[in-house]
């Protein structure tokens, strides 16, 4: 890269990479149908595309950076990985990648009132969980990446 020349963050990657595994999902796809003797229209494939990027939004990508979070603190000890780090990366991801699905936002919302009960339960709980569960009592307006890593991080340690 040549000097002066702005490097992409890994957030604004994270959209390319879903645009480009939709369309290898497109022509797995299509390589599997045409053995069938059946053909995908042009609208055909951006829908599958347009699911695949659906899908990865809405299910993996939060749940993925929730585990690697974890991981990276067992093996290293860094907790502001687990609370920090990896939720504004999630954030500057989700202004990369635009509004959430209808479906992520619905599964979410509950997260932060749950989080704030929680909360007030007063629970003998270490500092990570307390940070993750202070983070998402206070997602307004709601994040639904962070929300998600959230709840699946809290989860993975028990909560």
């Amino acid at each position: 890269m040549s000097q002066g020349q702005k490097q992409p963050s890994t957030a604004d990657q994270v959209p390319v990479v879903v645009r480009a595994g939709g369309e290898h999902l497109a022509n797995e796809l299509e390589r599997l149908l045409r053995a069938k003797d059946f053909r995908l229209t042009f609208d055909d494939r951006r829908q599958v595309e347009a699911l695949f990027a659906q899908t990865v939004r809405s299910y993996l990508i939060s749940e993925i950076a929730a585990f690697l979070a974890l991981a990276i603190d067992a093996k290293i000890g860094q907790p502001e990985v687990l609370a920090s780090t990896v939720p504004d990366w999630l954030d500057a991801v989700e202004a990369k990648m635009g509004e959430a699905p209808a479906a992520q936002k619905q599964r979410t919302e509950g997260l932060p009132a749950m989080a704030k009960n929680r909360l007030e339960a007063k629970d003998q709980r270490g500092a990570v969980v307390e940070a993750l569960l202070r983070d998402l009592a206070g997602l307004s307006p709601l994040r639904v990446l962070r929300a998600s890593y959230d709840a699946v991080a809290l989860s993975q340690l028990g909560e």
